[in-house]
C-alpha cells in the first residue's frame, strides 16, 4: 500500500487538494474537488476517463440534434402538404356539393349534346365512357342494311355519371 501510495503520489495530493480546498472554501467541495482532479490529470498530460466519456456524449448528443432537426424538417414538410390535401379535400367536396345541387350525381339526366369525338373513334385503352368524360355515348344507329354506322353516335345518353363518394 505505502509503494502504491508513494508511487503515485496520492499523499501529496491529497494534502494539497485538502488545503486547496480549506484555503478556497467553496460552496461546494466536491465539484471543487474533481476540478482539481482534472487539472491535475491534464497537467500530468493524460486524458481522464471522464473526459473521454465526456466526448463521447456530446458527439451522441450532436448527432441526436441533426436527426431531431431533420426529422422537425420533415414533419413541418408533412404538415404543409397535409394542409394542401386537406384544402384539396375542402374543394372538392364543394365541387361533389354543387354538382349534387345540379342534379349531376342524383340519378338526373346529363345534358343532352354533341360530344366533339364520336362512338367510333375512340382511342386504344379507353371505352367510350371513360373518352366521353364519365357520360356514355349513344349506340351507333343501325342503317336500312342493318349495319352500324357511326354518323349519328355523338349523342349523349341520359345516364348517371356515377355516386358521390366521399373521403373522411
Amino acid at each position: 500500500l505505502e509503494e502504491y501510495l508513494q508511487r503515485h503520489q496520492l499523499q501529496d495530493l491529497l494534502h494539497r487538494m485538502a488545503n486547496d480546498v480549506a484555503r478556497a472554501m467553496p460552496s461546494n467541495p466536491i465539484d471543487f474537488m474533481i476540478d482539481s482532479l482534472l487539472k491535475t490529470a491534464s497537467a500530468s498530460g493524460e486524458e481522464p476517463a471522464l473526459m473521454t466519456r465526456l466526448k463521447d456524449v456530446r458527439a451522441t448528443l450532436a448527432q441526436d440534434q441533426a436527426a431531431a432537426l431533420a426529422l422537425q424538417t420533415k414533419a413541418e414538410r408533412l404538415e404543409k402538404e397535409n394542409a394542401k390535401l386537406q384544402y384539396r379535400i375542402e374543394i372538392l367536396n364543394k365541387t361533389l356539393d354543387d354538382m349534387d345541387k345540379a342534379g349531376g350525381a342524383s340519378g338526373a339526366a346529363a345534358p343532352v349534346g354533341k360530344l366533339p369525338v364520336d362512338a367510333c373513334d375512340v382511342p386504344l385503352g379507353h371505352s367510350a365512357f371513360s373518352w366521353a368524360g364519365g357520360v356514355s355515348l349513344a349506340a351507333p344507329v343501325a342503317g336500312a342494311d342493318g349495319s352500324a354506322s357511326c354518323a349519328d353516335s355523338g349523342a349523349l345518353s341520359q345516364e348517371p355519371f356515377s355516386g358521390r363518394v366521399r373521403v373522411s
